[in-house]
């Protein structure tokens, strides 16, 4: 049941975004009488422009008119055989211009007044170049697709197939026309809106005379473009659902691992719920026994500030005492120091004293050994 919603939701929810006409062409008859014609708003292309468009020749004639916007006089002629093209009262004749009929081909005619040129591109490839008269572009004309807009003529009857003509307002570069001549089904043109001031789209729609009819052109058409897409994205979200499915898969193979893993995360907690508990128990014994032992140290802190104060007096007196007995040996010194002068000064009195006796003493030594000397030499004789 979920897979078919979810697709109907998600196919549901995209928007058809092609229009209806867009992808088919246009047949015209090969009579003077089938050709389509209106006014447009020719403002934006005055100074320049890009007419690019995929035909299909089916018809011989002269002058075979694609398009004619007729202001009377600076407009414009497009041929599909290259005989007869004319831009702001400047013709030109394009021997190149040489496809085969029954076969869709691409063609651009390019003009701007900044060059006073037109350049012609067929199949992605320039083909031809030409300069025109310094005139703009007029503004105010009729435009007639399909012959001339003033006379309708069989030598100018274009008759053949007609699909994506659309008018630029500005010069195409190399680049966008060849994206847009590559494929007949490209949607290049839809990317360059904003200076398609005249769209296919809109010219389709316009009022047709005698025999012009819508053709398939074997682009794909809305519906198919649609289902194509819608088929794609059923296929995108079939992959995606296959991806869910396999993702949903290895989710349920891990949540069943951690069911598991929580069983044995529980039993675990179990048994840190226990020692938890015993943990708690013994923190509460601590903490008693550090308030008991905190209350016994607050007492032995006091204790010891009260010997402290007994200990910081006694030093305070030992000061005083220490300083007095300093004030005391500062003045034994002092004395001792000047007996220690008067002992030098009478020790070294004492000292001559002691020398001269000395000498004296010698002296007498010597005068007595003479004379024992002279006394001992008279026992002899």
């Amino acid at each position: 049941m979920l897979l078919p919603l979810v697709l109907l939701l998600v196919i549901g929810s995209f928007p058809a975004t092609v229009e209806a006409n867009k992808h088919r062409a246009l047949r015209f008859g090969q009579s003077t009488a089938d050709y389509i014609e209106w006014s447009p708003n020719m403002a934006p292309f005055t100074r320049q422009f890009s007419v690019c468009t995929w035909l299909k020749k089916r018809h011989q004639s002269s002058a075979p008119m694609v398009v004619n916007y007729n202001p009377y006089e600076y407009g414009m002629i497009l041929g599909d055989n290259g005989y007869y093209n004319l831009v702001v009262g400047s013709d030109f004749f394009l021997s190149e211009y040489n496809v085969p009929d029954g076969e869709w081909f691409h063609v651009c005619w390019l003009w701007s007044a900044s060059s006073y040129t037109t350049t012609v591109y067929l199949n992605g490839k320039i083909i031809g170049s030409t300069a025109t008269n310094q005139r703009e572009l007029r503004t105010g004309g009729t435009m007639c697709l399909g012959n001339y807009a003033r006379v309708k003529s069989s030598l100018y009857t274009f008759g053949g197939d007609l699909f994506k003509f659309s008018i630029y307002s500005r010069v195409l570069t190399d680049t966008e026309i060849r994206n847009m001549a590559s494929d007949i089904c490209s949607n290049e043109e839809e990317n360059l809106n904003s200076i398609r001031s005249l769209r296919w789209e809109d010219i389709i729609l316009q009022e047709r005379s005698g025999s012009v009819t819508e053709i398939t052109t074997g682009c794909p058409s809305p519906e198919e473009i649609e289902a194509g897409r819608q088929a794609k994205m059923l296929r995108l979200i079939e992959e995606r659902l296959e991806t869910f499915e396999s993702r949903l898969q290895n989710t349920e193979q891990e949540l069943a691992r951690t069911k598991t893993s929580l069983l044995q995360s529980d039993t675990k907690l179990e048994n840190v719920t226990a020692s938890l508990t015993a943990t708690q128990e013994k923190l509460k014994n601590s903490e008693q026994e550090l308030a008991e032992t905190k209350s016994i140290l607050n007492q032995r802190l006091n204790q010891t500030e009260n010997k402290l104060e007994n200990v910081t007096t006694s030093l305070k007196t030992t000061q005083e005492k220490l300083k007095n007995s300093e004030q005391e040996l500062a003045e034994t010194k002092s004395n001792l120091n000047q007996r220690l002068e008067n002992v030098i000064t009478s020790l070294t009195s004492t000292q001559n004293k002691l020398n001269d006796t000395e000498q004296e003493l010698a002296e007498t030594k010597s005068t007595l050994n003479q004379r024992l000397n002279q006394t001992e030499n008279k026992l002899k004789m």
